[in-house]
């Protein structure tokens, strides 16, 4: 099980100081909603935008949109799934994180949709050189966006959409309990998410059992998997298809501030030199004493190395 001190964060779920950074991080994006939902100046000015700017990184650094109680509500989570308190905390933060996101996405959406004459202006202004980088991504994904009443619908369906039905497939893996071997041929039951310990173990018996386990498992609840990631799916299609978006991973490239071509000739290349893993999975089921490698068997633990291999010596013996 995971062994984290939450109380790094909070002293527990009903510490007063979680709704007390929840009203702080209100104050502050409404503040900053009000202050510039009003004025059109950063849109205009290098110098006011500069401005803008700084108190938006600051707010975001500082509160963000609720940024530690979700920390602390999400962390929570993921070590008891059941806690109906803290599913009751997480549903009323998320509503109130969207409301917050729906008021403030004004900003960056008015700062995107400039105009190309005034996006050349703004990028090549000595006020904005430390934001240079963050407008021009900005101005990247422009033509993607929609209008901020649009934008606030996709936000409010992203938990329907998306969110729930992860967590559904989530929370009933967590509940299994499945049966395993130690090391010392002992049976006993685990958790779903404890099971990988034993099916990464060097004790090939251990491993065998725990997997055969873990897989009776996934294969209970294969048809919900196959209706979540369906509806996922279709989530996502209809999405791209109304904002105009023709290849299914570049809202992805796009946030990882990454270039398609990039990604394609990463991809060619791997796909063109399959033959590397191919070798260093056959070598492994050497090293284990088998023919062949079962796919959970993939990251087994071979031992310890000791000797360095300097990058020269290991490129110029590969090739």
């Amino acid at each position: 099980m995971k062994n984290w001190n939450l109380q790094l964060l909070y002293k527990d779920i009903n510490d007063p100081q979680i709704e007390k950074d929840i009203q702080k991080s209100k104050r502050e994006v409404n503040n900053f909603v009000n202050k510039w939902s009003k004025s059109k100046e950063y849109l205009k000015d290098p110098y006011t935008l500069s401005l803008a700017l700084q108190e938006y990184e600051k707010l975001m650094e500082d509160t963000g949109i609720c940024k530690k109680p979700t920390y602390y509500i999400a962390l929570s989570r993921s070590l008891n799934q059941e806690d109906p308190l803290l599913k009751a905390k997480e549903n009323q933060l998320y509503t109130t994180c969207v409301q917050l996101e729906n008021s403030i996405q004004f900003f960056i959406l008015n700062i995107s949709k400039l105009p190309k004459n005034k996006q050349a202006i703004f990028l090549n202004s000595k006020y904005l050189t430390k934001y240079k980088h963050f407008l021009q991504s900005c101005f990247n994904t422009a033509v993607y966006l929609l209008s901020d009443k649009e934008e606030r619908v996709f936000n409010l369906k992203s938990k329907t959409s998306y969110s729930n039905w992860v967590d559904m497939t989530s929370q009933l893996l967590s509940k299994q309990m499945i049966n395993v071997v130690d090391e010392k041929g002992k049976r006993k039951k685990v958790t779903y998410n404890e099971v990988s310990k034993y099916i990464n173990s060097n004790n090939k018996e251990v491993r065998d059992f725990a997997a055969e386990n873990f897989y009776k498992v996934n294969s209970r609840y294969l048809e919900i998997a196959e209706f979540e990631i369906n509806s996922i799916l279709e989530d996502k299609r209809n999405s791209d298809e109304y904002r105009n978006i023709k290849r299914v991973d570049l809202p992805r490239l796009l946030s990882d501030d990454m270039q398609s071509e990039v990604i394609d000739t990463l991809r060619e290349s791997v796909t063109s030199h399959f033959d590397i893993s191919q070798r260093y999975y056959k070598l492994k089921a050497t090293l284990l004493k088998q023919d062949t490698l079962a796919y959970y068997e993939r990251n087994v633990n071979l031992g310890e190395v000791d000797k360095e291999y300097p990058f020269e010596e290991s490129f110029n013996n590969f090739y």
